[in-house]
């Protein structure tokens, strides 16, 4: 995972992304520019926002055929837009351009698989987490004829990538009640679970996804079970970037972001990109 490295109307127009940017100003003047309740403006009375993407994080987000912003996070800001009644443009941009634009009012918020750390909430607001990197269990087919259970683990080898989240988890969680065995890589570890050269291995699951679908080589093998996230060990988790004087239409998006979360939008959006729940 990059992790520090990184419908309102919606469409990609970079050289309006500035004129959009002092409209959806002006529209914050008023004193009832942002009400939070379930009043339905018309398509010409929504406040334009432009919104920045990297475009090049698949399938978070990455360039369709047409060179346009397309992914998760493209989608789920088509649906935060219609559910806040924004009308919006999203602009894709350099990853290290992101936050010099958006300090400079050239971009009203960034979704672009942003981390939310202390260090970046010194200088900017972060909307509430919108996805998580959830963590599985692999375990060969064959030894989970019985129901996950993390009584399972005990005394047994687990496997991790060195230093990662995970082998923190194991850690924080078992101390020295399972063997960890450090690997450099997650292919290392997934196939050495496989060649039962250890019972488990604990696993970013969207890069484990990916090694399961690779067919062959992934068959003697299975997802037992999820982790349970702890914020302690991987964070937060990512969020949409405002700045912080922008108290209203980071308030606009949370509202938005808590009402798809219960409404099932949210579900219906991430199971176009994701087999399983990252939130």
């Amino acid at each position: 995972m990059k992790i520090d490295e990184k419908p309102g109307e919606f469409s990609v127009h970079p050289i309006a992304a500035i004129t959009l940017s002092f409209l959806f100003g002006a529209a914050l003047a008023g004193a009832t520019a942002f009400p939070l309740a379930a009043q339905q403006p018309t398509e010409q009375q929504r406040p334009a926002v432009v919104v920045a993407t990297e475009g090049a994080y698949p399938p978070f987000t990455t360039l369709d055929a047409k060179g346009e912003p397309a992914g998760f996070e493209v989608d789920l800001v088509r649906a935060l837009c219609e559910q806040a009644q924004l009308t919006c443009t999203v602009v894709s941009d350099e990853w290290e351009n992101l936050f010099g634009g958006l300090a400079r009012r050239q971009y009203d918020t960034v979704i672009s698989s942003v981390e939310i750390t202390p260090e970046r909430r010194k200088r900017f607001a972060f909307s509430v987490p919108y996805y998580r990197v959830p963590s599985a269990y692999l375990a060969q087919k064959e030894d989970m004829n019985a129901a996950f259970s993390e009584a399972m683990l005990l005394g047994k080898k687990i496997g991790v990538v060195a230093d990662g989240g995970q082998d923190m988890l194991l850690r924080k969680r078992f101390g020295d009640a399972v063997t960890i065995v450090r690997y450099a890589s997650l292919e290392e570890a997934a196939l050495d679970v496989g060649a039962d050269r250890i019972d488990f291995a604990l696993l970013d699951k969207f890069e484990l996804q990916k090694w399961l679908d690779l067919g062959k080589q992934a068959s003697c093998c299975t997802m037992a079970a999820d982790a349970a996230y702890d914020p302690e060990v991987f964070g937060e988790g990512y969020g949409m970037v405002f700045r912080k004087s922008d108290k209203d239409l980071r308030a606009r998006f949370d509202a938005a972001l808590r009402a798809v979360f219960t409404n099932g939008v949210y579900d219906a959006v991430r199971a176009r990109w994701f087999p399983f729940d990252i939130r």
